[in-house]
């Protein structure tokens, strides 16, 4: 009978230092995971926000087709650049 299949002969366990580089690996690679992950979403950091000053805009009950203005103020209270297309024009419809 081969040595690989005697069911008499002891396994042989994996070496202690083994055991203990893997799991040493494994902690530094998850460490190494997180710290790359903080620094691409800028752990720390806000980044752009928008902030209006008004919370909600209620013209009440209108026709679809009538035209209503409001006026609000965009700021950025974040601590990074904020850029909005200025092409691309803003449209609230009834529903939204």
């Amino acid at each position: 009978m081969p040595k690989h299949l005697d069911p008499k002969k002891k396994k042989e366990a994996l070496p202690l230092p083994l055991i203990f580089g893997a799991a040493l690996l494994l902690v530094v690679a998850a460490i190494g995971m997180w710290a790359i992950n903080n620094v691409e979403t800028g752990a720390g950091q806000i980044g752009p926000r928008l902030a209006v000053n008004v919370e909600r805009l209620d013209f009440g009950k209108q026709p679809f087709d009538k035209m209503v203005r409001a006026e609000f103020k965009i700021t950025n209270v974040g601590d990074r650049r904020l850029t909005l297309d200025a092409k691309t024009p803003i449209r609230v419809v009834e529903g939204c």
